[in-house]
């Protein structure tokens, strides 16, 4: 049998609302869609779903704007997850998840965890920022090389020698690399 509750409406070409259909969606069968194309076929949908899901879809860019005319202070934007989380996705090896603002706070109530395989906290160069705090009742830093383990003399080819009667000054020489200070500043070990 047909499905008789459908029931499409289009406003010319470009513009065709659509609801309660039974057709297999990836979100499951439709509560209601828009959808819309431009003369070049770029197709932007919204819909709800029988499964509880809201989707926005657009083969172009989509940008979202507000607070144009809100004075200054307070929320201009925000999103509220009540029950689950909320995820950021850029697919491919060129995606990237941009946030910029004059001050940036990411406040976590438990663990703020950043991974990566390389992590860099600072500018695209050494004299890009001015300056690093690290503030706490207790900070670590372990790993088997870099400048930071070198001159916290923590690297394990150090820790094995610790307590020997090797001195400081070939234990340097031997296994920590010259860190370079600014142009015309010689090492700092």
């Amino acid at each position: 049998m047909a499905n008789a509750n459908r029931h499409i409406d289009s406003f010319g070409p470009k513009l065709v609302f659509e609801t309660y259909s039974e057709t297999a969606t990836h979100p499951g069968p439709v509560s209601y869609t828009m959808t819309s194309s431009t003369d070049d076929q770029h197709k932007y949908q919204q819909g709800l779903y029988e499964s509880g899901m809201t989707r926005i879809y657009n083969d172009g860019s989509i940008q979202v704007e507000s607070a144009a005319k809100k004075s200054t202070g307070g929320a201009g934007y925000t999103i509220i997850c009540h029950n689950g989380d909320i995820i950021i996705n850029a697919n491919g090896d060129n995606g990237h998840i941009k946030i910029n603002g004059a001050d940036i706070t990411i406040d976590a109530e438990r663990n703020l965890t950043l991974r990566g395989d390389k992590i860099r906290i600072g500018g695209p160069s050494k004299y890009a920022c001015d300056k690093i705090d690290l503030i706490a009742k207790n900070v670590n830093a372990t790993g088997d090389t870099g400048n930071l383990v070198a001159s916290l003399m923590m690297s394990s080819a150090l820790v094995s020698i610790q307590g020997t009667l090797i001195s400081k000054a070939v234990k340097t020489a031997k296994f920590v690399s010259p860190y370079q200070g600014p142009p015309g500043v010689g090492s700092i070990i």
